[in-house]
């Protein structure tokens, strides 16, 4: 992941996470691109395969290919739980993939419970 912030000490969970959820046949989707940088600051950010991150870059939001995805998964959702940014939305170069899900979830015909609406709208 580069440069990116990674919480090692989080890894175990998320491996059995991951491995719970196949062994039950559970599909959970995962980012197939990142939009990199090599700081938060950066004018613009490039896309790369999200196993594919540069050793000097950070990943700092999903790429276009990721959010076409999700959006699709989420226009097709009975139910979506959604809790937070898929990037550092905050900045203009990687608020895209938010965006995204921001709308596909807010375009879903299912029930949706953000997280974040609820903070945002306090």
């Amino acid at each position: 992941m580069g440069r990116s912030k990674v919480e090692d000490d989080k890894l175990a969970l998320a491996r059995a996470f991951l491995k719970k959820a196949q062994d039950r046949g559970i599909e959970v989707l995962l980012p197939v691109d990142s939009v990199v940088a090599p700081a938060l600051d950066a004018a613009r950010g490039e896309v790369v395969a999200s196993d594919k991150v540069p050793a000097e870059q950070m990943a700092l939001d999903i790429g276009p290919e990721s959010a076409r995805g999700f959006a699709d998964r989420l226009s097709r959702a009975k139910t979506v739980f959604w809790n937070g940014p898929m990037g550092v939305f905050e900045k203009r170069p990687f608020a895209a993939g938010t965006l995204a899900v921001a709308n596909a979830v807010a375009n879903c015909r299912g029930l949706t419970v953000s997280a974040a609406a609820t903070r945002w709208r306090r």
